[in-house]
């Protein structure tokens, strides 16, 4: 009898999960505000100045949005059900080799990824916006910057909790680590450490 009770509850709480999974789900797009921490246009130049004057000059890409969607959960979609869902922004710039005074970023090798996430419905992450800046060269990435800011991205007014610059660490780890790069808002990548230097954006 205890046998076919507890065989009962696991049948029960199996069809619990799978049922639980049925409806509609809708994640927001990802906040265009947010994204004037990296307000580049495509095919837009921005160059970046060393200590000692050499120049690393990047052509950005075009900025991608997630957009709105909606989610329709069923039985079979078990596997995949979950309130996690992403909110993205990401953008990369390749180096312009043209432009750029630093000797080795021949053949268009090095690309900076700016990408932004959050999660829309989790309890955990739908009041955190993750901050990241990629450094890429001949396709591996180099350095990893990164901050998670406790604010309410889909409330209009995020960038207020954030403050007008934000700062990246590498790995995210803000105490660890002396390297770290720097956004601001309306402006772009303002200053960030790479290869031993510190670059500092032009003309800002």
């Amino acid at each position: 009898m205890k046998r076919f009770s507890y065989i009962s509850i696991i049948i029960l709480s199996v069809v619990t999960f799978l049922t639980s999974c049925k409806g509609e789900h809708v994640v927001p797009p990802f906040p265009k505000e947010l994204a004037n921490y990296f307000p580049y246009e495509n095919n837009e130049s921005f160059t970046f100045i060393s200590e000692d004057n050499d120049t690393l000059t990047f052509i950005a890409g075009e900025t991608y949005l997630s957009e709105d969607n909606t989610h329709k959960y069923s039985s079979s979609d078990f596997m995949f059900c979950s309130n996690q869902d992403l909110s993205t922004m990401y953008m990369d710039a390749i180096i312009d080799v043209n432009a750029s005074s630093y000797p080795y970023c021949e053949n268009n090798s090095l690309i900076i990824i700016a990408h932004m996430s959050t999660y829309y419905e989790s309890d955990e992450f739908k009041d955190i916006l993750s901050m990241n800046l990629d450094i890429d060269k001949d396709g591996i990435n180099v350095i990893h910057y990164n901050n998670d800011f406790n604010c309410k991205p889909f409330e209009g007014n995020a960038n207020l909790t954030i403050g007008d610059k934000a700062v990246l660490f590498e790995d995210g780890m803000a105490d660890d680590s002396e390297l770290k790069a720097e956004v601001e808002w309306n402006k772009g990548i303002i200053s960030f450490n790479y290869d031993g230097k510190k670059w500092i954006a032009k003309n800002i």
